[in-house]
């Protein structure tokens, strides 16, 4: 287990914490929060970059706090690889083996392995620099976990990558998780949260401000920050149908079983899906329209939001509608019970879990 007991750095005119946090053997722990919230100096702190003000960190029950980077068994990947330039890919990843003094039989079964595991095998004889975002990337990744780290830090590593090349390496990093590797991983993206963590912490101005699963995080912001920055109230678990057939059109299953139609390439998994409040349509009568996803529900509650009116409608899972006034006033919903809910398929996405 890695722990953290009341954590204070201070760097430059900012502090960060007093941070108490606990991240169990095998976890993939997600921290989020915006530019400047401290993400980054907590990762170096751990790795031994940055000393703290105060405080203890532990690792397996040692106390590391005060141990230099090379002694802590922590491995840190930034967005920017840091990769040796004048080596080559194989070099690398040689490296932190033989600093480590593994035997030269065991070093070249190593890397084999390494570059197996991060598909980079047709690579191992490349120069640095010919390599693409993610194919130093990988090579990065493979370098680290050269180094058998206890645990493995990641600041940032899919921020400047392109779509593919980000869903390819979230798998990738799945695939690291399931070895039993505990990471910890920095981002601002939602969806890496969501398809990798299997806890998330949020940070704002060198403070937790809320910790829990995903479904929680997201679904139920503790306060105005973490729901302006990443609150999602359609937010839920699901699981793809596998007996859809259509290319794109898939169905899923949420809450207690029900079905909702959406359009992912996607063929068959657990994850989550999540739609926006202002693309969902409410209606006195059954809408008539393209909409494949049409439900009759129970109106649980209503308040006033920006730029209009929230309402929550139980359909078999709590949805959160965004109208306006008028609209709110048109359907009369302070009067009504029940109404109909109407969600365009294309407005669902899914996030494949890579864990």
């Amino acid at each position: 287990m890695l722990r953290i007991d009341q954590l204070v750095v201070k760097f430059d005119d900012f502090v960060l914490g007093p941070l108490d946090l606990s991240v169990e053997p095998g976890s993939y722990l997600m921290i989020l929060g915006i530019s400047g919230a401290g993400k980054s100096v907590l990762l170096e702190t751990i790795s031994g970059l940055k000393r703290a003000a105060s405080g203890r960190i532990e690792l397996k029950g040692i106390d590391i706090t005060k141990l230099n980077a090379g002694q802590r068994g922590i491995g840190l990947v930034y967005q920017d690889q840091a990769l040796f330039p004048h080596l080559s890919v194989e070099e690398n990843i040689w490296y932190p083996l033989k600093m480590r003094g593994v035997g030269y039989k065991e070093r070249i079964a190593k890397v084999k392995e390494l570059a197996a595991l991060m598909e980079v095998e047709h690579l191992l004889k490349r120069n640095i620099l010919t390599l693409s975002g993610g194919e130093s990337q990988r090579v990065s990744l493979a370098r680290t976990l050269a180094s058998d780290p206890g645990v493995l830090l990641l600041d940032e590593p899919l921020s400047s990558l392109d779509p593919q090349m980000k869903n390819e390496l979230r798998v990738l990093l799945g695939e690291i998780h399931k070895k039993g590797k505990t990471i910890i991983h920095v981002t601002h993206d939602y969806i890496d949260a969501a398809s990798l963590g299997t806890q998330i912490v949020v940070i704002d101005k060198g403070r937790i401000v809320q910790q829990g699963f995903a479904e929680d995080v997201f679904s139920k912001p503790e306060n105005e920050f973490v729901a302006h920055f990443c609150g999602m109230k359609n937010f839920f678990k699901a699981k793809l149908d596998v007996i859809a057939v259509d290319t794109d059109l898939k169905t899923a299953i949420i809450g207690k079983g029900l079905r909702i139609s959406l359009l992912t390439e996607e063929m068959k998994g657990e994850g989550y899906i999540l739609f926006y409040g202002e693309d969902v349509i409410l209606s006195e009568q059954q809408n008539e329209s393209s909409a494949l996803n049409t439900y009759y529900g129970q109106i649980t509650g209503y308040s006033k939001v920006v730029l209009g009116m929230e309402v929550l409608v139980d359909i078999g899972v709590i949805v959160s509608v965004k109208i306006s006034h008028q609209s709110f006033e048109k359907l009369r919903i302070e009067q009504k019970g029940q109404i109909w809910v109407s969600i365009k398929a294309s407005s669902v996405q899914f996030i494949k879990s890579c864990i």
